[in-house]
Protein backbone atom coordinates (compact mmCIF):
# COMPACT_ATOMS: atom_id res chain seq x y z
CA UNK A 1 0.00 0.00 0.00
CA UNK A 2 1.11 3.41 -0.82
CA UNK A 3 2.29 5.61 1.89
CA UNK A 4 3.74 9.56 2.20
CA UNK A 5 5.87 10.99 4.67
CA UNK A 6 4.41 13.42 7.26
CA UNK A 7 6.11 15.74 9.06
CA UNK A 8 10.02 16.31 8.81
CA UNK A 9 12.34 13.74 8.86
CA UNK A 10 14.72 13.29 11.55
CA UNK A 11 18.53 12.16 11.23
CA UNK A 12 19.73 9.38 13.64
CA UNK A 13 22.59 9.44 15.96
CA UNK A 14 25.07 7.87 13.99
CA UNK A 15 24.06 10.48 11.27
CA UNK A 16 23.66 7.53 8.32
CA UNK A 17 19.80 6.77 8.18
CA UNK A 18 17.14 8.96 8.41
CA UNK A 19 13.77 7.95 10.43
CA UNK A 20 10.06 9.57 9.01
CA UNK A 21 6.77 9.10 10.18
CA UNK A 22 4.35 7.41 6.73
CA UNK A 23 1.02 7.62 6.58
CA UNK A 24 -1.37 5.91 4.21
CA UNK A 25 -4.69 6.10 2.58
CA UNK A 26 -6.50 4.90 5.92
CA UNK A 27 -5.06 6.98 8.94
CA UNK A 28 -2.86 4.32 10.16
CA UNK A 29 1.07 5.46 10.67
CA UNK A 30 4.26 4.05 10.21
CA UNK A 31 7.87 4.67 11.75
CA UNK A 32 10.45 3.97 9.04
CA UNK A 33 14.16 4.26 9.09
CA UNK A 34 16.47 3.88 6.47
CA UNK A 35 19.36 3.15 8.63
CA UNK A 36 18.40 -0.21 10.27
CA UNK A 37 15.24 -0.42 8.41
CA UNK A 38 12.99 -0.11 11.06
CA UNK A 39 9.32 -0.79 9.49
CA UNK A 40 7.00 -0.26 12.52
CA UNK A 41 3.14 0.46 12.64
CA UNK A 42 2.22 2.93 15.54
CA UNK A 43 -1.10 4.05 16.45
CA UNK A 44 -1.67 8.06 16.23
CA UNK A 45 0.20 10.64 15.93
CA UNK A 46 1.23 11.03 19.21
CA UNK A 47 2.96 7.84 19.60
CA UNK A 48 4.66 7.80 16.44
CA UNK A 49 6.26 11.20 16.98
CA UNK A 50 7.60 10.01 20.18
CA UNK A 51 8.69 6.87 18.60
CA UNK A 52 10.48 8.47 15.88
CA UNK A 53 12.40 10.80 18.20
CA UNK A 54 13.25 7.67 20.21
CA UNK A 55 14.62 5.61 17.82
CA UNK A 56 16.65 8.90 15.97
CA UNK A 57 18.55 9.00 19.43
CA UNK A 58 19.25 5.51 19.80
CA UNK A 59 19.64 4.26 16.37
CA UNK A 60 23.59 3.97 15.92
CA UNK A 61 23.39 3.16 11.79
Amino acid sequence: MKRKTVGRELRTQGRRGRVRVEEDKHGHQWVTCSGCKLDRLTPGIAPAKFVQRDHAKTCMR
